[in-house]
């Protein structure tokens, strides 16, 4: 039998501080495989542009990992806030670019764009099942009737907005984050499904059910005379 609730917003704090606690040894983990996957793939890549670009990019990554690091925290708990507080459409469009600008993008930073797209579409197929189940817990402990998937601060667009952010402020070139979206998304996927459980698990010890999700009534048909 479940325990009774928790309060609904100390909570769902608790949630949020511990992500926001946790963030960095996330993305940790996540640099630490991608590392991996871009070495592997510069020793077997037979193409001179190609393992001379992977080489930068690790070089670079090596240089900027410390300030990733310490930036991600700041910039998740930046999205989390845009998310509480209905403003992250806002958030969004100051880190995407519009499709019409792309053609005047130089190559690197168009490339960059078209693996960070590869990347949220890794991402968010990987976390797609427990990410649904969470929002189903987010939305008890905000104390919603109903499921709001919106209302989630730890969606995977969330964790992605951050790190675009974190390399703005590293002030990481277009060709090295062209590079390391290539190959974070299957590490950044993995990381989050374990965060999703944890925090499943979080507020279920808590004393929370998952609600369910609306489902649209069926439309009502009349037999003809």
């Amino acid at each position: 039998m479940s325990s009774q609730p928790d309060s609904f917003s100390n909570a769902f704090e608790d949630c949020i501080q511990e992500s926001v606690k946790t963030s960095s040894a996330l993305l940790t983990q996540v640099l630490v495989i991608g590392r991996r996957s871009m070495a592997e793939t510069r020793l077997n890549t037979p193409s001179p542009d190609q393992m001379l670009a992977l080489h930068n990019a690790l070089h670079t990554l090596v240089k900027h990992e410390h300030s990733l690091i310490n930036a991600f925290p700041i910039e998740l708990k930046k999205q989390f806030d845009a998310v509480l507080n209905g403003t992250q459409g806002t958030m969004e469009r100051r880190v995407e670019v519009p499709f019409n600008k792309l053609t005047i993008m130089q190559d690197h930073e168009f490339s960059a764009q078209m693996a960070l797209s590869q990347l949220r579409h890794s991402v968010i197929g990987a976390t797609e099942v427990d990410c649904a189940l969470l929002n189903s817990y987010t939305s008890a402990a905000q104390g919603l009737t109903r499921v709001r998937p919106e209302s989630n601060p730890f969606q995977p667009e969330s964790y992605i907005r951050a790190i675009q952010q974190s390399f703005e402020v590293a002030d990481v070139d277009f060709q090295a984050r062209q590079m390391w979206f290539q190959h974070m998304g299957m590490p950044l996927g993995n990381e989050l499904v374990l965060l999703y459980k944890s925090l499943i698990q979080r507020l279920t010890s808590r004393g929370f059910e998952p609600i369910n999700y609306a489902m649209p009534r069926p439309k009502e048909h009349t037999l003809p005379d």
